[in-house]
C-alpha cells in the first residue's frame, strides 16, 4: 500500500544580514530548520482453510503518521593543547505522533560529535523507547567556551575568532573556540552523544477501547553520518538523516464464523507489521 500522504518541507534559514559579504567556512549562520512528515495505513491479513473453503480475514491498524520538525546547528571547537579540531551538532526538534484519531507531540533535544556515525531510535505511541540521555552538556561546554572567546594558540585554527552565537539553549552554527584537553575530550567522547526527551502529554493513549493490537506506534530513526572537518578554517559538514516506520502487533484475537452451515471458531496469530518512510536527509556545513 502506497503512502496516502506525503509532506515534506525544508528550508535554510539566512545568515544574519550584518554580516557583510559571503560567508566563509567556519563563519557564523543561523540553525537550519526543517520540517516533515508522512503518514501510512496498516493492515494483516490471515488465512486458513476450514472444511475445504480457505478463509481469508484482514484486520487493519488504521493509520499511522508521524513528524519532526526542528533546526540543527553544528560548532566547531579546537583542543587548546593540541589544535586537534572536532565538531558537534546540536539538535531541536519535536516528534509528532498521529494514532487513534489523536496526535501526540514529544520534544527532544539531541547532541552528536564528529568523533563517530551516530544513529538514534524514538518509540512513540502505546509502546515507548527512547535514546540514551546524554552524560556530558555539550551546550553547557561549549557555552563556556563561547564565553571565554579563548583562541587556539597551536594548530591550523591558532589565532581564529570565535564566530558561534548563544542565547538559552539554542546556538548557532560557527566555531566555539578552544577548550582544554579533558573537555575536549568529553565533548568528542560517547557519552556527549544521546537524546533528552521530554514527554508532556503522553497518557493520551491510555484507555483507548476496542483496538486488538498488543503494540503500535511510530519507531523513529536519527542519523549523523559522514562528518568531514576541515581544520585550517575550523568548518565541518554532516549529513543529518531521519527516517519513520509505523510499526503495529496485530491478532492473537478468537473470532468465530460459519463455513458451509458449520461454526467455526478461529484463534488468530499475532504478527508483527511495519512499514517505514522517509522523512529527511540534509547536509548540514558551516
Amino acid at each position: 500500500m502506497r503512502f496516502s500522504a506525503r509532506i515534506l518541507t525544508l528550508f535554510l534559514l539566512a545568515a544574519s544580514s550584518s554580516l557583510p559579504g559571503k560567508l566563509h567556512a567556519g563563519e557564523y549562520k543561523k540553525a537550519v530548520s526543517y520540517s516533515a512528515y508522512d503518514q501510512v495505513k496498516l493492515e494483516k491479513c490471515f488465512s486458513k482453510t476450514f472444511f475445504g473453503q480457505k478463509i481469508k480475514k484482514c484486520f487493519s491498524a488504521g493509520t499511522f503518521g508521524g513528524g519532526v520538525s526542528g533546526k540543527a546547528s553544528i560548532l566547531t571547537f579546537a583542543n587548546a593543547e593540541t589544535g586537534e579540531v572536532g565538531a558537534a551538532m546540536v539538535v531541536e526538534q519535536e516528534f509528532k505522533v498521529k494514532l487513534f484519531g489523536k496526535t501526540v507531540k514529544v520534544g527532544a533535544f539531541c547532541t552528536y560529535n564528529s568523533a563517530a556515525s551516530t544513529s538514534y531510535s524514538i518509540v512513540l505511541g502505546v509502546s515507548l523507547k527512547t535514546p540514551p540521555v546524554p552524560r556530558v552538556s555539550v551546550v553547557g561546554l561549549l557555552g563556556a567556551a563561547l564565553r571565554a572567546g579563548v583562541a587556539a594558540k597551536v594548530g591550523p585554527a591558532a589565532g581564529r575568532k570565535v564566530t558561534a552565537r548563544m542565547a538559552g539553549r539554542s546556538v548557532s552554527s560557527g566555531y566555539a573556540g578552544a577548550v582544554s584537553g579533558k573537555v575536549f575530550k568529553q565533548l568528542m567522547s560517547a557519552s556527549a552523544r544521546g537524546c533528552n526527551v521530554k514527554i508532556s502529554d503522553y497518557n493520551i493513549f491510555s484507555g483507548i477501547d476496542g483496538v486488538d493490537l498488543f503494540k503500535a506506534g511510530v519507531e523513529f530513526k536519527a542519523a549523523a553520518t559522514n562528518w568531514r572537518i576541515e581544520p585550517a578554517s575550523a568548518s565541518a559538514s554532516v549529513t543529518l538523516r531521519m527516517t519513520g516506520a509505523a510499526v503495529a502487533k496485530i491478532g492473537g484475537q478468537k473470532i468465530s464464523f460459519k463455513v458451509v452451515g458449520k461454526k467455526v471458531s478461529w484463534k488468530l496469530p499475532s504478527a508483527s507489521v511495519k512499514k517505514g518512510f522517509k522523512l529527511l536527509s540534509k547536509k548540514l556545513s558551516i
